[in-house]
């Protein structure tokens, strides 16, 4: 089905501003990349849907279709060169959830999301672009399209105005409305009730235990913590304060219509690619950051020189090469890992650069190196076997993925860590940590609590 679509300048400013105004009802989705790519989006304008083992190659097939679908409508005879519509979405850490908790109701197993409206910054400049609903024909939907940019663009705030109603301007049944939904290979799930998981020091013993007899070298165990709120969530003021605060961090927001709100920074690329070429990171051994300079190049030069951190991390780093050599005409990383440096932790970080060989998109990338041993264990059918068994905690889509697509497949996702699930009067907040042998529980439990300290300090009190 044929959709049309436009765009139209506005003042500068930032594309949060998008949700000024907004519901829980309209769909809010958000990117921001560490390359530096950032987009807002409003409403749900296409739904792709997918379960099963080979839901992102599916999905990665059903975009492309999609967009091929998409027809400008704008009042210059081409769209600017290189804009279009983006698809924003995420995906489950299992890749055979079935949801027990209720608070992950909305989320499916994968999905992608084409926005009725978003902001984005294309070519120094900050476009807004709309899609019009499907069943408006051609007159109409210019019509819809000129209506509600021109009044996206009269009403956007120049310099440091404070709100923008944005769904009083674009109409909550015209601009915020899913108009529709493909789902690929995916089921209703039925609810159920989470049981109590064990103490995580016990949950780090047990997975100890299962080193020990051979079964697996890593597994990486999670935990949640639940927080109560005494205001609603407001996604402009969170995701501007994660921005700042976790600047060199992919911050991401994913909100169905009428669902929680899944939130986060995120230190770790899944995978990125564009022109043929793509980015991938090994992230996984992690330390504290010192109180000054000193303490701080201490702790990173421990960390550099730790064998129980640097074994967890040369598992990721193998991981990766050898999922993605097959696809790769040329593929580089360094022989040692560095350190990247968060606001509140450091990680021992191996960033891969690749020349792509046979044209695979960001999700057919993502197919292969999803979950990673950062975020599973290895060797990995054996972590997530242990886990199923184990962990009694739904992730939903904490340590999954988060990312945005293109017209040729191009695209960038992280993995889904640091992340909360905002309700109504309760936050639940994510984090995790490796477990290989040598690890000890109290150690292990004070670098969860450390992680889940940055969370706390930016998204309860933002």
């Amino acid at each position: 089905m044929t959709r049309l679509w436009s765009a139209v300048t506005l003042p500068d400013g930032s594309p949060l501003r998008l949700f000024d105004g907004s519901s829980p009802d309209d769909g809010r989705y958000y990117l921001r990349t560490r390359s530096g790519m950032e987009i807002a989006g409003l409403g749900v304008a296409l739904q792709l849907e997918s379960g099963g083992e080979r839901r992102l190659a599916n999905l990665s097939f059903a975009s492309r279709s999609a967009f091929r679908d998409l027809r400008w409508a704008g009042p210059a005879k081409e769209p600017p060169q290189g804009l279009s519509p983006l698809f924003l979405g995420g995906f489950s850490f299992d890749p055979s959830w079935e949801r027990i908790d209720e608070q992950w109701r909305g989320f499916p197993p994968s999905s992608l999301v084409l926005p009725q409206v978003s902001v984005l910054r294309h070519q120094g400049k900050l476009m807004a672009l709309a899609i019009a609903p499907a069943d408006l024909g051609d007159a109409d939907a210019r019509r819809w399209l000129k209506e509600h940019l021109d009044a996206l663009a009269e009403a956007w705030p120049a310099g440091d105005s404070p709100t923008f109603p944005a769904c009083a301007v674009l109409g909550r049944m015209s601009a915020c409305a899913v108009e529709s939904s493909v789902r690929i290979q995916h089921e209703a799930l039925p609810p159920d009730e989470l049981s109590e998981p064990p103490d995580f020091p016990d949950q780090v013993q047990q997975a100890l235990d299962a080193i020990s007899t051979g079964l697996l070298s890593k597994v990486a165990v999670a935990r949640a913590e639940d927080v109560a709120s005494s205001t609603p969530f407001e996604p402009g003021s969170v995701l501007a304060r994660l921005n700042e605060r976790f600047a060199s961090c992919f911050v991401f927001c994913v909100q169905p219509p009428g669902a929680a709100a899944f939130v986060g920074a995120s230190p770790e690329r899944l995978v990125s690619c564009a022109n043929g070429r793509l980015s991938a990171d090994a992230l996984a051994g992690t330390s504290r950051r010192g109180l000054d300079s000193d303490e701080d190049d201490a702790l990173g030069a421990e960390l550099l020189a730790s064998e129980k951190e640097t074994r967890e991390h040369a598992a990721v780093v193998a991981f990766l090469e050898e999922a993605l050599r097959p696809v790769t005409e040329q593929l580089d990383a360094p022989d040692s890992p560095v350190l990247m440096r968060l606001a509140n932790v450091q990680h021992l970080h191996t960033p891969f650069e690749g020349i792509l060989s046979n044209g695979e998109g960001v999700l057919d990338l993502a197919q292969r190196l999803h979950p990673t041993p950062a975020v599973a264990g290895f060797p990995r059918d054996a972590a997530l076997a242990w886990l199923a068994r184990s962990e009694e905690l739904d992730r939903g889509w904490y340590a999954g993925g988060v990312g945005v697509v293109g017209p040729q497949g191009e695209g960038e996702y992280c993995v889904a860590i640091r992340s909360g699930l905002f309700r109504p009067a309760e936050t639940r907040l994510f984090a995790g940590a490796g477990v290989v042998d040598g690890s000890v529980p109290q150690h292990e439990d004070a670098e969860v609590g450390q992680k889940l300290a940055g969370l706390k300090e930016i998204l309860v009190h933002a």
